[in-house]
């Protein structure tokens, strides 16, 4: 399945590929296990096609791809609850007012597989 997605879109989900891809190199260091290295693996595997602007992705990795997406949502929704300092809390809300169309975008690309 190919999403239709504009490059500023695109740009958003290979920035929070890059943040997880970065956490999941640090978590695959730190403890080595099976699940972090593919996670890992997953991750930079999904930014590789997004960094070329391969968009399409079988349904796996469709799904892969909205999982992370989700879950940096919901962590963005968390961290703008708990942080007091207006500045860092604008940065927060900037970041998840660009991340919510792009995942719902891919959700509803999830819901048509």
């Amino acid at each position: 399945m190919q999403l239709q997605l504009g490059s500023s879109e695109l740009d958003v989900i290979a920035d929070v590929l890059l943040e997880r891809e970065s956490t999941y190199a640090t978590l695959a260091s730190h403890v080595p296990d099976a699940d972090s290295g593919a996670n890992l693996k997953m991750c930079e595997e999904l930014l590789d096609k997004i960094l070329v602007r391969n968009t399409e992705l079988d349904s796996d990795e469709m799904q892969q791809l909205a999982d992370i997406l989700t879950d940096y949502e919901r962590m963005l929704k968390q961290a703008l609850a708990r942080e007091l300092e207006p500045e860092m809390r604008g940065l927060l809300q900037a970041k998840l007012d660009r991340l919510e169309p792009v995942v719902e975008r891919v959700e509803e690309v999830c819901v048509m597989i």
